[in-house]
């Protein structure tokens, strides 16, 4: 399903929760209901594995930034050039499509969640991340406004897997072993 439509999709009862690296912002808080954030990260840099030139956002004046349409690196680059940063902004409705034009040169950088992109790396050792995080956000699992039911249900297994370690355990797992450019 295309990241736009998890929202609606949630809000016209075709699904129960989100769970898809959904950032918790206000904007969203007014339309659907979130529980307790599963994780923190946060928006970064990424380019070309060899590309020297580019080390923060600072070095992004004349050059096309690959997002995702709708996601929050999208909103991210718009404030970037809000700001006064000379970028062409692209998106796409796929984060893979955006990071593989600009493993084929197509495009000049890409902004992208840190968890998601220390996933991509793993295949795609053409890329690297620049820097850190340059932004901080909690992810959560979203749920139909006024849901109480799931939301304390949801709240529920986070608080359990965060007192038994379960949550350390896929953390470390999953995104751990991921390692960053």
């Amino acid at each position: 399903m295309q990241f736009t439509s998890l929202i609606p999709t949630l809000q016209n009862g075709q699904a129960d929760l989100v769970i898809a690296a959904m950032y918790i912002t206000d904007e969203r808080k007014k339309v659907v209901d979130f529980a307790d954030p599963y994780m923190d990260t946060g928006m970064v840099l990424v380019v070309k594995a060899g590309d020297t030139t580019i080390k923060s956002t600072k070095d992004l004046d004349g050059k096309v930034v690959g997002v995702k349409a709708g996601a929050t690196s999208e909103k991210v680059a718009q404030d970037l050039k809000a700001q006064g940063a000379n970028i062409t902004i692209k998106s796409y409705k796929e984060t893979v499509d955006y990071l593989l034009d600009m493993e084929n040169g197509r495009i000049d950088a890409c902004i992208n969640d840190l968890l998601n992109q220390l996933e991509y790396n793993k295949t795609h050792p053409n890329v690297k991340i620049v820097g850190t995080p340059f932004t901080k956000a909690s992810l959560g699992i979203a749920v139909k406004q006024g849901d109480k039911e799931m939301l304390d249900i949801v709240n529920s297994v986070l608080k359990e897997m965060k007192q038994n370690g379960e949550a350390d355990k896929l953390y470390q797992k999953w995104l751990m072993s991921a390692k960053q450019s």
